[in-house]
């Protein structure tokens, strides 16, 4: 029996997928098979086939809220109206970024700016990425400023460091179950309940097909 059972992870992009790892990682399993689908369109045609793979192997898919549904509820059975046994899908609310920004400490002190200036309610901003920047913008560290804020005039809304920050700090800062502790973000404690269910189901399985 897998002490760490491998759970596979369909997700948006790849600052996405950092965040699946260490949820995965958080939630006692390891990040097993990684499916990219460049954006939340073509999440939405992969779905129903990873869905039918988890059936027979445990995958956590991840979905930004964005402004595409009145609540995370709604949009995942718009999605996928019937889950397999196997499928963990999640809604971050409104995007994965709130998920980080919800360690208050850590993003506060990781991004360089006063603890004050992290939203304590982060799931009611209207546009975390954004609110990201701006903070960026604030930053008392110069390589924050210059790598996650983008030019004037550049025509794009973040800077070109801004995904590679965001990785870094899922992956070797981020702590995904003081984050849920903290209340910050419902949609994230939720996940990583939701994820730590399946990881223990797939442990269940093992034992079962083992005996």
């Amino acid at each position: 029996m897998p002490s760490h059972p491998k759970i596979n992870y369909l997700v948006e992009g790849v600052t996405d997928a950092a965040i699946a790892q260490a949820l995965i990682r958080a939630s006692g399993g390891i990040p097993g098979i990684e499916r990219v689908s460049r954006g939340k369109a073509r999440l939405a045609i992969d779905l129903p086939k990873f869905n039918a793979a988890a059936t027979y192997y445990p995958w956590l898919a991840i979905r930004d809220l964005d402004n595409d549904a009145s609540c995370a509820p709604a949009l995942r059975l718009a999605l996928l109206p019937s889950q397999s046994s196997l499928m963990c899908f999640r809604v971050a609310v409104r995007e994965a970024e709130v998920w980080l920004m919800a360690d208050r400490t850590a993003f506060a002190e990781a991004l360089g700016v006063p603890l004050r200036r992290v939203a304590e309610d982060p799931e009611k901003l209207s546009d975390p990425k954004l609110t990201v920047v701006k903070l960026a913008r604030d930053s008392k560290r110069r390589s924050v400023r210059y790598g996650l804020v983008p030019e004037e005039g550049a025509g794009i809304p973040i800077g070109p460091e801004y995904a590679a920050w965001i990785i870094d700090f899922a992956q070797n800062t981020w702590n995904p179950a003081r984050a849920a502790k903290t209340g910050a973000s419902p949609s994230l404690a939720k996940a990583l309940s939701s994820l730590s269910r399946l990881v223990e189901m797939t442990k269940r399985s093992s034992i079962n097909e083992s005996s």
